[in-house]
């Protein structure tokens, strides 16, 4: 899991594409191409603790609700 922990993403931030595999794909540990399918895991739900959106270009330092890994 080295990869994973140098992406710029908050330790909170979850992805479908984290978890699920295509058929001969490596698996990224975010994918950047998609916007969907994400959600944060200290509220469960596609908002923030900021009340902002989850997604891979907001989900980084910067945000008042960022941890880094």
């Amino acid at each position: 899991m080295p990869d994973e922990l140098t992406v710029p993403y908050c330790r909170y931030f979850r992805q479908k594409a984290m978890y699920v595999r295509g058929q001969g794909e490596t698996l990224a540990p975010v994918d950047t191409r998609s916007q969907g399918h994400c959600w944060c895991l200290r509220t469960l739900s596609q908002g923030g603790p900021d009340g902002q959106m989850v997604e891979p270009p907001s989900c980084i330092a910067g945000r008042t609700c960022y941890e880094s890994y």
